[in-house]
């Protein structure tokens, strides 16, 4: 049989071409180049470095690529090995990501924040939030978020009927307990709305006197719970946990601690003072309670190591030693347990957890380890107002009286005193103007060597 030589080479040429078509198709499959996966593996929030890992596609054509993480001016290359490569990039700013092969074809480029969540790193300031019923808090955070980017985290209530969540700011409205959360992190803010505290106030008027056995043992414990939490956030060894402490007792209490004479002092063995200066009576809680937390459970009786006309809790009645019937302290005539001026500022700065030591009230300068030799002791003068020298936390004195400075509005000038006598009826803050002040008192203590840190301080309370 004849072949046509002329229909052989069209076979032929016909082959050729599939043939190149074939293999140039395959070598165009084989020799490009893809992103599997890129995640962040690890981040530093120290140095504030991400690392970061990209998987090629395997191609067994072309194994050779490198990684390139390119932003503004700045330009990272690694190279790849067994389709991974990992490199470590500084937060500050973001990156665009995409592999090279040897070919130097380029894979599809990816915009870093669009892979790896923009939130790197968030804590709330704290654990957990105690609030008063109508009371308002701003939720406080940190965070490190890519490339500085504000995120709006949108945060909600678990229970909105306990509290809701309005431009940023909690709002308690019902005893209980819910959580703050949001859908750009896995943190939440435990919430426990109470009725055992008011919102921080000053007022002229008077609190309602504390009873006798005003709480329960589980309603004392939970207060002395909110005391501590207060304190630590204001922060403990601090001047602001020692004015958390003072404002606790003379803003957010909601009853009036009474006055009462103190009966004696517990035992205070300090060398360096002159003992015949201190009261002869060793005597634990009445008039004075120089431990932590509030004196409102029966429980807390065990604590007491001396008594002379107790034990009593405060609000509860023991008989009364001193004679000032003008306000009402007739001898033997049964008044209840609270704190003398002296007694509230110490029981302030002990619950911060400083150690005064049982010190009493005077400036005199024959008795030793006053609550004037804290710290630096002057005159107060308006010149001394206007230096900004006198800050809240500060201790401020007549002859026999002590007080602490628990606000200062300078916009208004008004002053506000924690202090506790017994023509006032008890522990109160009280509200003076700037001639006021001047007028009733004629030293300050100043404080800063005593206290050596201020905490998150603030002029005001929120």
């Amino acid at each position: 049989m004849k072949v046509d030589k002329a229909l052989i080479w069209v076979y032929l040429l016909y082959f050729i071409v599939f043939a190149i078509f074939t293999i140039s198709k395959d070598y165009l499959i084989y020799n490009t180049i893809d992103i599997v996966n890129i995640k962040m593996t690890n981040y530093d929030k120290e140095t504030n470095v991400m690392t970061i890992k990209i998987t090629k596609k395997n191609n067994t054509l072309n194994d050779d690529f490198i990684c390139v993480a390119e932003a503004n001016d700045k330009k990272i290359e690694v190279i790849g090995k067994d389709n991974v490569c990992e490199f470590a990039l500084e937060n500050d700013a973001n990156y665009n990501l995409y592999l090279v092969n040897s070919s130097s074809i380029k894979s599809n480029i990816f915009e870093l924040s669009n892979i790896v969540n923009n939130v790197l790193s968030f804590n709330f300031a704290t654990d957990m939030l105690y609030l008063a019923v109508g009371e308002e808090a701003d939720i406080n955070y940190y965070d490190i978020v890519i490339d500085n980017k504000k995120i709006n985290y949108n945060f909600k209530s678990k229970d909105e009927n306990i509290a809701k969540v309005e431009n940023n700011k909690i709002i308690a409205l019902s005893k209980g307990e819910t959580e703050i959360y949001s859908d750009k992190t896995n943190e939440t803010l435990k919430i426990k709305v109470t009725d055992l505290i008011t919102k921080p106030y000053a007022t002229k008027d008077k609190k309602e006197l504390l009873p006798c056995n005003a709480y329960s043992e589980e309603e004392a414990k939970e207060l002395d719970e909110i005391l501590e939490y207060k304190i630590n956030n204001a922060g403990y060894k601090t001047r602001s946990g020692a004015l958390a402490a003072a404002r606790f007792l003379t803003l957010e209490f909601q009853y009036r601690v009474p006055y009462y004479y103190e009966t004696g002092r517990i035992k205070y063995e300090n060398k360096s003072c002159n003992m015949s200066n201190i009261n002869t009576n060793i005597v634990d809680g009445e008039g004075r309670y120089y431990r932590k937390g509030l004196y409102l459970a029966e429980s807390k009786k065990e604590l007491i190591t001396a008594s002379k006309e107790g034990p009593a809790i405060w609000g509860c009645k023991i008989r009364n030693l001193e004679k000032k019937p003008e306000y009402g302290f007739v001898p033997g005539v049964k008044m209840p347990n609270g704190l003398d001026c002296s007694g509230f500022v110490t029981w302030s700065l002990k619950n911060a957890g400083f150690e005064p030591g049982d010190v009493g009230a005077g400036e005199d300068p024959g008795r030793d380890c006053q609550c004037t030799d804290l710290g630096e002791f002057v005159t107060l003068t308006p010149e001394l107002l206007d230096s900004g020298k006198v800050k809240a936390g500060d201790l401020i004195n007549w002859w026999g009286h002590i007080a602490m400075i628990i606000g200062i509005d300078k916009e208004t000038g008004t002053y506000y005193i924690g202090e506790s006598l017994s023509y006032i009826g008890g522990v109160r803050a009280m509200i003076y103007t700037r001639k006021e002040l001047l007028n009733t008192f004629k030293y300050v203590v100043l404080m800063d060597s005593f206290y050596k840190k201020d905490g998150n301080y603030s002029d005001m309370w929120n």
